[in-house]
């Protein structure tokens, strides 16, 4: 079996239906188990009288209903919007109240949550319906909801099958939350394939042993992380082909992939094959590709490739101008893989989206430039960052912070190793400098409550006064300065 996404629907296949299909963190279901529960959970769902293209919330952790859900609301044509436990209560509510929707799935217990809302809204489109809603970090400190709809998965999906090398007796490495989009790598090509999806949930992720042998005990043959999940986990002695001689594919994306990772995996998994891409939230993921070989390691070691454009999508660069002989530009994402924008965002959609040859255009602020047609990744141009393969806005964080009642202003510096950022620092002024006194400690527990843990800063610093640039705006190159000499005189 299988769930082919052009016609929302299970369709038999030449596999068995007691076949593997989920290995979830609180159980396993085979393809004819996951049909059964899907098809539960869509009466349940259809029983509440709920219009086509009203967002529904599903909030959890890897287990097999968060899955079940996603694959409920795509039949229905609910658009499904991820989040996971990583996210406290507070944040949860607060992306309730932005879609105004009536029901939140608690995968823990499977209690359908719902609320009395006035004017139930339908989003429906008839023609290219919306497939999940995926929120991420908004610079005002409200989070922005990426719309993906069936054009954009369908070209994705295609994409897919013309140069991904999976097959139907892949088993796929998930330990990304669904709320994040690098997922839909292992979601989208486990449901095409008729293949086999295993969740490793936090508590798995730190427990070594538990992390390995889970590994080995389904045979996964597919990874997919960031850069920087892999580059922890070489930490582990028994991560290598010996223990682990089922997994030779590596997918690696959400920040810049070094030569230092791309080597060391080679060593530990020799005759392993390793691909590296792009693509933000808002073009569904994934916008380029490329497999790193030995090759390509030794000609380009400073910074490796992040691919070529896939074939249903063009890539411009904007307003580029010259470097070290390198034309170099913004990058914008052309094709029907593009986001039809921020859910109830007009005024930032008319900022980042556009039409280019009658196709939806998305402008990411991100730089690049191109070699011999593949794109290179050198940076970004405003204040969205990313953090260990986390998507973050740092003025949510600043805004966040700026709650407190005796902050007066924060600035928050993203400090970086090459163009990898490593860590955030908060720098605050207080409107009352004497009430220092624990602030620090009051500021981390607020924002313990307010955004996941990879949103707060590493460390927070108490400033008299910001330092100002020529152009009067505060030097964030000296308040790492600053930092610096505060870790020396407390060290």
């Amino acid at each position: 079996m299988k769930f082919d996404l052009a016609q929302l629907t299970f369709i038999e296949t030449e596999q068995s239906r007691h076949k593997l299909a989920v290995a979830a963190s609180d159980g396993n279901l085979t393809w004819g188990e996951l049909e059964a529960e899907v098809d539960k959970l869509v009466c349940r769902l259809q029983s509440l009288q709920i219009p086509k293209g009203h967002p529904i919330i599903i909030y959890g952790h890897k287990e097999k209903l968060f899955i079940v859900a996603m694959v409920a609301c795509m039949c229905l044509k609910l658009p499904y919007v991820p989040i996971d436990t990583i996210f406290p209560l507070e944040r949860l509510k607060k992306i309730r109240n932005i879609l105004n929707s009536s029901v939140i799935i608690r995968c823990e217990t499977g209690a359908l949550e719902t609320y009395s809302v006035k004017n139930l809204v339908s989003y429906e489109r008839e023609f290219d319906p919306i497939i999940y809603i995926m929120f991420t970090s908004g610079s005002t400190g409200k989070p922005k909801g990426v719309q993906i709809t069936k054009k954009a998965i369908l070209s994705y999906v295609n994409w897919i099958k013309q140069v991904f090398p999976f097959n139907s007796q892949d088993c796929f490495f998930n330990q990304i939350p669904f709320n994040f989009d690098l997922s839909t790598y292992e979601v989208f090509s486990f449901l095409t394939y008729g293949a086999s999806i295993v969740t490793f949930s936090r508590t798995i992720i730190n427990e070594p042993d538990h992390f390995i042998s889970r590994l080995a005990q389904y045979s996964c043959t597919v990874w997919n992380s960031t850069p920087s999940f892999l580059s922890l986990t070489f930490l582990n002695g028994q991560f290598n082909s010996h223990t682990l001689f089922s997994l030779k594919k590596f997918f690696l994306a959400g920040e810049p992939l070094t030569y230092k990772v791309a080597n060391r995996l080679f060593k530990k998994f020799n005759g392993s094959r390793l691909y590296n891409s792009y693509g933000p939230t808002e073009a569904c993921n994934t916008s380029t590709l490329v497999e790193i070989t030995a090759e390509i390691l030794r000609k380009y070691s400073s910074n490796l490739p992040v691919g070529f454009p896939k074939y249903s999508t063009q890539i411009h660069l904007a307003n580029t101008v010259v470097e070290n002989g390198r034309e170099i530009g913004e990058i914008e994402l052309i094709g029907d893989n593009v986001s039809i924008g921020y859910f109830a965002n007009e005024k930032l959609n008319r900022e980042k989206f556009t039409l280019k040859s009658g196709k939806r255009c998305f402008k990411t602020g991100d730089y690049g430039y191109f070699e011999k047609d593949m794109l290179f990744f050198v940076g970004r141009k405003d204040d969205l960052i990313k953090l260990h393969g986390y998507r973050i806005e740092i003025g949510e964080i600043d805004k966040a912070i700026e709650e407190h009642e005796l902050v007066e202003q924060s600035v928050t510096v993203p400090f970086t190793r090459g163009i990898e950022v490593a860590k955030l620092v908060s720098f605050i002024k207080l409107n009352n400098p004497e009430m220092d006194t624990h602030v620090v400690d009051n500021i981390n527990h607020q924002l313990s409550e307010k955004l996941p843990y990879y949103m707060v800063p590493s460390g927070i610093i108490v400033c008299d006064d910001y330092p100002y640039n020529a152009n009067h705006k505060i030097d964030k190159k000296a308040l790492i300065e600053t930092y610096s000499i505060f870790k020396k005189i407390n060290s």
